[in-house]
């Protein structure tokens, strides 16, 4: 019978894609060019875009809102994994030192079955010059390379990315079982944040099936069980979540701008009649001198009066079924916007309500 390893902890691995590139916004470029302008311009280790950039700070935010304690910062070998990680959980104050790791990087594209001189990272010291012009000294600061052999080592070793050579590299750093006594006598997860690629995540780690957007964060328990026959640990992935999406996100915000189109439109509309009412009652006013019980002798006042009591009516009942439509396509656009919730968005008002608690 599989059993889990005494003295050894399950551990929820944090993977992130990196940021958008510069050759992921070739490809988007419009029209179909980036295609065809792809293997000109592509980028062998490219770095991120500023939009790159920005929304890796904005969800090491929501990782710092949500109050998420990091045991260990992973990125491959990647210019643009570095880039996401520094500024994803360096900048932002949430870690401070991420460590290099191997096999987690992407695979090389190819078009019409050339292979192109595409993702495969520059030697070291070459990366270690661009990303200094990049973003300067402080990203050079945080970066460790211990873990593969150091600054001066080979990139080409930390390759292929493959989902069961990581897994047997990392079960073998010191640095983990450092990590796992120092847990020893808690019941939180070990928690380790992987800065990766998007075929990784598809097709070989936690098979996703597809390819998740650029700095979208996905989490999943390692299992670690003990198969009592004296062989190495069975490694099994569950609880696979998308912490953040933001597919997600852009389709809850779609949401709420309709939610403000209709509670603003409702407000004119209330508003509106509102205003017709007033007007009317006005009138009335004028008509009976400001009392209600007055009793008019001129049959055009009379008409007057009655006409001005009839829109009144008409127009509270206006309001009454405007704020009936309004209110129910509200309610729906409300019950929408509940669906499409991040496990992040709960995450971090979990957190907030414990600050209030506390």
């Amino acid at each position: 019978m599989l059993k889990k390893m005494a003295g050894k902890k399950n551990m929820q691995l944090w993977f992130v894609r990196h940021g958008e590139s510069h050759n992921n916004a070739i490809l988007k470029a419009a029209g179909g060019l980036g295609t065809i302008l792809y293997p000109i311009k592509h980028d062998a280790d490219p770095y991120l875009t500023e939009k790159g950039r920005e929304i890796a700070q904005r969800n090491g935010q929501l990782v710092k809102a949500a109050k998420i304690n990091f045991d260990l910062i992973l990125s491959s070998v990647m210019v643009r994994t570095m880039q996401t990680a520094y500024h994803m959980f360096i900048t932002t104050g949430v870690a401070d030192k991420i460590y290099l790791a191997p096999f987690i990087s992407e695979t090389p594209m190819s078009f019409s079955g050339i292979k192109l001189k595409e993702n495969i990272p520059l030697p070291r010291l070459q990366q270690i010059q661009k990303l200094g012009k990049l973003d300067g000294s402080d990203i050079l600061d945080h970066l460790d390379w211990s873990l593969i052999g150091g600054p001066k080592g080979d990139n080409e070793k930390a390759l292929p990315p493959n989902g069961q050579m990581f897994l047997s590299w990392l079960m073998d750093q010191d640095i983990l079982k450092e990590i796992e006594a120092a847990h020893e006598d808690d019941d939180e997860y070990i928690k380790i944040a992987v800065v990766t690629h998007s075929h990784f995540l598809k097709g070989d780690t936690i098979k996703l099936g597809f390819k998740p957007d650029n700095v979208d964060i996905w989490t999943a328990v390692l299992h670690r069980m003990d198969p009592g026959d004296g062989t190495e640990d069975i490694l099994t992935f569950t609880d696979i979540e998308g912490w953040y999406q933001e597919k997600v996100n852009v389709k809850r915000q779609e949401i709420e701008k309709d939610i403000d189109y209709n509670s603003k439109k409702r407000h004119v509309k209330e508003k509106k009649y509102k205003g017709k009412i007033e007007a009317n009652k006005e009138t009335i006013d004028i008509l009976t001198d400001s009392n209600p019980d007055a009793r008019l002798e001129n049959e055009d006042d009379i008409k007057k009066l009655k006409k001005s009591k009839k829109k009144i009516e008409k127009y509270n009942k206006k309001i009454v079924k405007k704020n009936e439509k309004y209110g129910s396509r509200l309610e729906q656009l409300q019950e929408q916007k509940a669906k499409y919730a991040n496990p992040s968005d709960i995450a971090i008002e979990a957190a907030k309500e414990g600050d209030v608690d506390a």
